[in-house]
């Protein structure tokens, strides 16, 4: 079994069926993955209305498509359909100051990073929300670790592929 010498920095296990041999290595912990967040200023209510329009959520380069309407005119509505965009970025609105504030969090890793815009035609409110209402709290990155001296970077914080027979996290 590979052993760390600070598990609150690393931790390793070997793989289902992997033969280790005596390989020591050292292994220094750089950076971390993170995930993209970008949160609003704070809002009166989460049924408010936001405005309606298209936006366009662009994430690795591919765009989703979300459309707000009558039907999810409000923070909830607009939280709800980023979730059922299938872009990967999660929505959540969380309650400060007796106020709320939407939350957008992408996946871990740089190719992960995200980014919104509305659509020429999206009413001023919807338009001004997602284009100077949200700022971003975390940049999306890539873990980054050295061993023996050799940089590598992953896109998550578990690595299964650099030390055979060994997963990191």
């Amino acid at each position: 079994q590979p052993t760390v010498s600070d598990d609150n920095a690393l931790a390793a296990s070997a793989l289902p069926n992997a033969q280790l041999g005596k390989l020591a290595a050292e292994i220094e912990v750089r950076q971390l993955a993170r995930a993209q967040t970008m949160h609003s200023g704070l809002l009166a209510s989460a049924s408010d209305p936001v405005g309606t329009g298209n936006l366009t959520l662009t994430v690795g380069g591919v765009a989703h498509a979300i459309r707000i309407d009558g039907s999810n005119n409000s923070l909830t509505g607009l939280a709800d359909a980023i979730n059922a965009s299938g872009s990967g970025v999660r929505a959540s609105i969380v309650s400060d100051q007796g106020q709320v504030r939407l939350v957008l969090k992408g996946e871990t890793g740089a190719a992960k990073a995200f980014a919104v815009s509305a659509d020429a035609g999206t009413e001023p409110a919807l338009s001004a929300l997602v284009t100077s209402g949200l700022a971003q709290s975390q940049a999306a990155s890539d873990a980054a670790i050295r061993i023996d001296g050799v940089e590598y970077n992953r896109p998550t914080n578990s690595i299964a592929d650099i030390i055979p027979g060994v997963s990191l996290t």
